[in-house]
């Protein structure tokens, strides 16, 4: 986000500061200080890097889960001293044989495995732990470096896999119904640690190919954009996990800038956190319609199906006696009016300290029937792992982690 001053002032100024701030964050107080530059005033500013991309770790290591094979070239012949041939054989080994260390590249000379071990990461998330629901969903824990502890879900069927990774540790947007809300942000997540959770879901997914990818896990991806697209774009490279961009599917709470950027920007899908239907009741349940009301969210979601030529998903989480009644699905048909879209009913998955409880399947089904007849394409969720604290709205690692959550900084004063 650039803050342009006013031209009055502009002339005062030596230089322009970028800077971010949380997309829920007030908006900005500007205030003339004595000397004649601007202080800008936030209750709470807090770092926003969905423009940034990490490619090196805390230690000065390279990500190379972070770098496109182009880059991975680049990075081979300057800084290792390998060759083009040399980053080829380590992106085969990375994503077609997903090797867990350098010593299993053993076509690579001894002198380049020990530069890239002693200057590179390839597995920037490892294993924790893994648990296992009865229909055969895992969750699984994973560690970085910096503390950094995130969850990913793999779900299996019969002839394929689907994995739910995690954008962020922890969420800003604060969901009312979701878990991982209750973490707040903690850390916006590179690239390299997005793809990793799908590298180690298709190593789990041998007997069902892993050829889904939802970003339907801790975070909002859209607030980590960068990290996420260039994730994407490794995901999908052809010459790589060669992942389809119809099957790869990112989920908001309804950030409409990034969502309009999305939708130009790449071919994988958008589906929409939506959840009521009138503006009073969404932002109590979601604090981002504060920001980007019904009515700028329901223009974005037109502009999408225009620019796409397809429809868009929206997700509708069911809460008892919040946003289940019949009124509530009369105002969804015409508040969606000629949008073409795919509604996907969620029926609520509890978690542990929530008031929120999900409705009888027979309001849910008569959801689906309502829409259906009203001609908008509908269809019910099945929960998947709930016992295991995997399913929509249940990941959170908060009592993992044992730092607290960041505290708000001072007010940036632009000088």
């Amino acid at each position: 986000v650039q803050m342009q001053q006013p031209d009055a002032v502009q002339s005062s100024m030596r230089r322009v500061v970028l800077f971010a701030i949380s997309p829920l964050s007030p908006r900005v107080s500007w205030r003339r200080r004595c000397n004649g530059t601007l202080k800008a005033s936030f209750v709470h500013v807090v770092p926003w890097e969905r423009h940034v991309i990490q490619c090196e770790s805390d230690a000065g290591k390279v990500q190379l889960k972070s770098l496109s094979l182009r880059e991975l070239e680049d990075e081979v012949r300057m800084r290792f001293g390998g060759k083009k041939h040399h980053a080829r054989r380590m992106w085969a080994y990375m994503y077609r044989d997903l090797v867990p260390s350098f010593e299993h590249m053993t076509d690579l000379t001894d002198a380049l495995v020990q530069r890239l071990k002693q200057q590179a990461v390839l597995e920037p998330l490892v294993e924790d732990m893994r648990s296992e629901s009865g229909d055969g969903t895992r969750k699984v824990v994973l560690r970085g470096e910096g503390g950094a502890v995130v969850e990913s879900v793999v779900i299996p069927s019969r002839k394929r896999s689907t994995v739910c990774v995690s954008s962020q540790v922890g969420c800003a947007m604060g969901c009312r119904f979701c878990f991982t809300a209750k973490m707040g942000l903690r850390q916006h997540l590179p690239a390299s640690h997005i793809v990793q959770q799908v590298v180690l879901a298709r190593r789990l997914s041998a007997h069902a190919p892993l050829n889904n990818v939802v970003f339907m896990g801790m975070g909002e991806p859209l607030d980590n954009y960068g990290n996420m697209m260039k994730a994407i774009d490794i995901l999908t490279s052809p010459v790589g996990l060669a992942l389809s961009h119809n099957k790869v599917s990112v989920s908001t709470s309804g950030l409409v800038p990034q969502m309009l950027r999305f939708a130009s920007e790449t071919r994988a899908k958008l589906a929409v956190s939506l959840n009521a239907t009138s503006d009073e009741q969404r932002s109590a349940l979601m604090p981002v319609n504060n920001l980007y009301p019904l009515t700028h969210l329901v223009a974005a979601l037109h502009h999408y199906t225009q620019l796409r030529k397809e429809p868009i998903f929206i997700e509708y989480v069911m809460l008892a006696g919040i946003n289940d009644s019949a009124d509530d699905a009369a105002r969804l048909v015409k508040l969606l009016s000629g949008l073409r879209c795919k509604i996907n009913l969620i029926p609520f998955n509890s978690h542990p300290g929530t008031h929120f409880v999900a409705p009888r399947l027979d309001t849910i089904l008569w959801w689906r029937d309502f829409l259906l007849t009203n001609g908008i394409h509908a269809t019910m969720r099945a929960t998947r792992g709930d016992k295991e604290l995997a399913a929509c709205g249940q990941l959170s690692t908060k009592a993992l982690l044992s730092a607290p959550v960041p505290a708000p900084s001072t007010p940036l004063i632009m000088s």
